[in-house]
């Protein structure tokens, strides 16, 4: 029998590793525009004044967005419990907000929208699901960021993930103000989208500067966090 380079099983569970990286950030991207195009295009549904109100729209036909967005929300959720944080306290946020997306589609807001009372296990699960990504954006930034060995650079990845996570509390926050001032109108499905995209703009970032900073191989042999500088590099102070 052929035995498998070690090398190739490397590469190999650093490509599972970025597919499914790459795949959350996807999802991402993709959830608000199925939702909503594909709830146009496909069932004839008026665009809603949130995310979660595609949940209980249906069509002039009868057709709906349910299953769309259930099983967006069940991926999606999957992906981040299934990934493994490079630390204990990332990968409990992380496994936080795989379980708050599962959350968020087996607790649907009520219906009609608005009613109900203001305080629900769907919104509380998505402003802590928000809350959990925004952790891992501001305080498990830096167990990969000291791999970045120019500070200049160091410095903006840094405040990228600082701007994307206060994007990230303040888009649920501020859903949160408006459905209090009974204001249910299509600038909460803005702020929603906003918060999203806030989420895969993180992902990718991170997925960059992990390829960047050769993170993800380091952690493979056991190397990250040592001090000698890549090849090419100076060590910064």
């Amino acid at each position: 029998m052929t035995r498998t380079k070690p090398e190739a099983i490397q590469q190999l569970i650093l490509s599972t590793f970025f597919s499914l990286r790459v795949g959350t950030g996807v999802i991402g991207v993709v959830f608000p525009i199925v939702l909503v195009l594909g709830g146009w295009l496909h069932a004839g549904i008026a665009v809603q004044n949130s995310l979660s109100a595609y949940y209980h729209a249906v069509g002039p036909t009868g057709l709906s967005m349910r299953d769309w967005f259930v099983g967006g929300l069940f991926a999606l959720g999957a992906c981040l419990y299934l990934y493994k944080g490079l630390s204990l306290r990332e990968n409990l946020a992380l496994n936080a907000a795989g379980v708050f997306a599962v959350s968020i589609a087996v607790n649907p807001m009520y219906r009609p929208e608005g009613t109900g009372p203001k305080i629900s296990v769907h919104g509380v699960s998505a402003f802590l699901f928000f809350l959990a990504i925004a952790f891992v954006a501001v305080f498990c930034g830096d167990e990969t960021l000291c791999e970045i060995h120019d500070p200049k650079i160091r410095a903006r990845y840094k405040q990228a993930y600082a701007f994307l996570a206060i994007l990230m509390v303040a888009s649920p926050l501020s859903v949160v103000v408006m459905n209090w001032l009974h204001k249910n109108n299509r600038y909460i499905l803005m702020l929603e989208v906003a918060g999203i995209y806030a989420f895969a703009a993180f992902w990718f970032t991170k997925t960059r500067e992990l390829r960047f900073s050769s993170a993800d191989k380091k952690a493979l042999k056991g190397e990250l966090g040592s001090d000698e500088p890549p090849a090419g590099h100076s060590k910064a102070a």
